[in-house]
């Protein structure tokens, strides 16, 4: 059995390419994980078979050790129930709350955390034994940060990536930070969210020879048989590009993108067009 794990922040595709790349590697898709983020403890929700949801409703959250147990607990079910069904595994990191885009000095498990999802996982593979699996090399999700600033200006998810300065600049140097890490401490591998729009063949053709591991070419049905969570409202199921909001693209937007040193960076690393009314995504 083959453990992938698929990484990505908001807004940038992630949703329809973990439905693709399940379906691409015949893995099962446990979407938007973060052991640590509980519905709010004042509401209860209609959860019969989560004992753990109702014990915190009715007492306090349960510590970081109990959660990460917890975690290690379901990823050992999941691995024998994906084992009979002959699957494999893609767990989908929620990136957007599991990862210290801000670099905020908050300790976890006694140290500066930068991945919650990659402890715990960590974590999981150093405790586990008798499991006959292959640990896949990471895979990062990118998308043009003018699209995906646009998007979460829009959803008001900027503060995950933003302290006090909310702006492009801000928000790339984050996703910067967070494609350092996965790249240079965790060996990941990058597909584009545009690549996989416009050729989807061509494009997962060339990642998975990087991936070094067997997938096949998904139909549009078999994509769209997986279901995924966290769509920010994407309704299509069509592979296709969103058109860039460029009426969003107002004057102080074009200006901050101009000066920003971190969105040009980006940019240049991804091989993408800075020029925000262009209407081309990549160089």
């Amino acid at each position: 059995m083959n453990i992938y794990t698929i990484h990505h922040a908001s807004s940038t595709g992630g949703s329809i390419l973990s439905q693709v790349l399940s379906a691409a590697t015949n893995s099962i898709l446990i979407s938007e994980i973060n052991p640590y983020v509980l519905y709010p403890r004042n509401k209860v929700r209609f959860q019969p078979e989560s004992i753990l949801h109702h014990l915190q409703v009715n007492s306090v959250k349960l510590d970081d050790v109990e959660l990460l147990n917890f975690f290690i607990y379901q990823m050992q079910v999941a691995i024998r129930h994906s084992s009979k069904l002959s699957k494999n595994i893609l767990l989908r990191d929620h990136s957007h709350s599991s990862f210290n885009f801000k670099n905020i000095d908050v300790n976890f498990f006694n140290e500066k955390w930068s991945s919650k999802f990659t402890y715990s996982l960590d974590e999981f593979f150093r405790k586990i034994d008798g499991y006959n699996i292959s640990i896949i090399r990471p895979i990062l999700t990118i998308r043009h940060p003018l699209d995906s600033y646009i998007s979460n200006r829009s959803n008001k998810w900027l503060s995950a990536y933003c302290s006090m300065e909310s702006g492009i600049n801000q928000y790339c140097r984050s996703l910067l930070k967070f494609q350092q890490y996965f790249e240079q401490e965790r060996d990941a591998i990058i597909i584009k969210y545009e690549d996989v729009c416009f050729d989807i063949e061509n494009s997962l053709s060339k990642f998975f020879k990087k991936l070094n591991t067997e997938y096949k070419i998904p139909t549009l049905d078999q994509i769209n048989s997986i279901e995924v969570s966290g769509k920010s409202g994407r309704k299509s199921t069509i592979i296709e590009t969103r058109p860039r909001k460029i009426d969003d693209c107002d004057e102080d937007l074009i200006k901050s993108c101009k000066e920003s040193k971190f969105y040009n960076l980006y940019c240049e690393i991804n091989s993408y067009e800075s020029n925000p009314r262009s209407k081309n995504f990549n160089l």
